[in-house]
């Protein structure tokens, strides 16, 4: 296994992904310096905190007095962008060793395929874990530093629980994409369906936000299974409904199902 991870952690090094993926969070990170006051979707009321829902950036009540939630809301908005480059970045790479039949190697010098799916996996997730914390952070940084805030050591460490809390989602949001691909086995088809389900989920739940205890059962299990409902929840600061304990909930069943599907594909699978 540490073998597969060694190869995995070289071919990840000189992979053009990587490169592009790097580029693509710095022009997210320009962006975020360009564009300014920026409220790219969101419901409810922006005052007081933990009255809306979704990605708002550079939203402050009090421009010389800024509020700590505040900071980490802006920190957190751009979040809405990086898990399409990490979409992109986790199909690519999981799926080279198919395109270009390398795999067949490693299965006829008997390695397991549960290992390979597993060693590609961890390097992928801890890759989009480097990604998705160092540009949430630089962001926060950037923003405490032009509005000339020092947060307390608990603001920054409550940032570091929603982080965590969205990038625990962000793994299962990276499973589901790789169990797809092993579905599928197209990643241009994948994409399409990921870009779908997040984007559907977010007009739905933008929708119906401010009535959400009052919609039909399918509605609420088609955002409970969505992403995109706890990073909307998370990023905007609202703490509400126990989102935190529906954060947690989604993320061990989401392991194990996910875990499931995996095994039973796997063990299944023909490599072509």
């Amino acid at each position: 296994m540490f073998n597969l991870l060694k190869a995995d952690l070289l071919k990840l090094k000189y992979s053009k992904g990587k490169r592009i993926t790097v580029i693509s969070v710095i022009i997210l990170f320009l962006i975020y310096l360009l564009l300014g006051d920026s409220s790219f979707v969101y419901s409810g009321q922006l005052y007081p905190l933990g009255n809306s829902i979704g990605f708002v950036s550079n939203c402050y009540r009090d421009v010389n007095n800024p509020l700590a939630g505040e900071i980490i809301r802006t920190a957190m908005a751009y979040t809405v962008f990086i898990w399409i480059v990490i979409l992109i970045f986790s199909a690519s790479f999981f799926t080279k060793e198919y395109s270009e039949n390398t795999i067949k190697l490693s299965i006829a010098y008997g390695e397991s395929r549960f290992k390979l799916y597993l060693s590609k996996a961890i390097i992928i997730l801890v890759y989009s874990f480097l990604l998705y914390y160092l540009f949430s952070l630089s962001i926060f940084a950037h923003a405490c530093i032009s509005l000339k805030f020092i947060p307390p050591i608990s603001e920054i460490l409550i940032l570091l629980k929603l982080l965590t809390l969205n990038f625990m989602v962000m793994v299962v949001f990276i499973l589901i994409t790789l169990t797809l691909i092993m579905i599928f086995r197209n990643t241009g088809l994948v994409n399409t369906i990921i870009c779908c389900f997040i984007f559907s989920g977010a007009l739905t739940y933008m929708a119906f936000w401010e009535n959400f205890n009052e919609q039909s059962f399918l509605i609420k299990i088609f955002l409970k299974v969505n992403p995109i409902y706890y990073w909307a929840t998370i990023c905007s600061y609202n703490l509400n409904n126990n989102i935190i304990l529906q954060t947690l909930n989604y993320f061990a069943i989401s392991i194990v199902v996910l875990a499931l599907v995996t095994y039973l594909i796997l063990k299944k699978q023909e490599i072509k």
